[in-house]
């Protein structure tokens, strides 16, 4: 099985947060929040998401900050997750995963 980690910031409504909590109560995922994980050592892990609401229309930066400075490991699996609002009588309230690699 492979060992799995999500690292994630999630702020207003904390729905990003929800999704992940959703996800770990059915998977065996670390959730690790952004900004204040940055020093977790993540060379164990096969698999790495990356989570985040999206803040006109981008990642929120503490998210996108590590992502430029991270260097995976070898053969390390990546993904992203991204959760998004809009107004009720719009569209509702809807979470995106996008699965790149066949990761989770």
């Amino acid at each position: 099985m492979s060992k799995v980690a999500i690292l994630y910031h999630s702020e207003h409504h904390g729905n990003t947060k929800k999704v992940l909590d959703a996800i770990a109560g059915q998977e065996d995922v670390d959730l690790i929040a952004l900004p204040g994980g940055e020093q977790t050592d993540l060379s164990s892990y096969d698999t790495l998401g990356f989570a985040s609401g999206t803040y006109m229309g981008k990642f929120h930066h503490s998210v996108t900050d590590f992502i430029s400075q991270y260097k995976p490991t070898d053969g390390q699996k990546a993904f992203i997750l991204y959760t998004h609002g809009s107004k009720k009588e719009k569209a509702g309230e809807e979470a995106y995963l996008i699965q790149l690699g066949g990761a989770l």
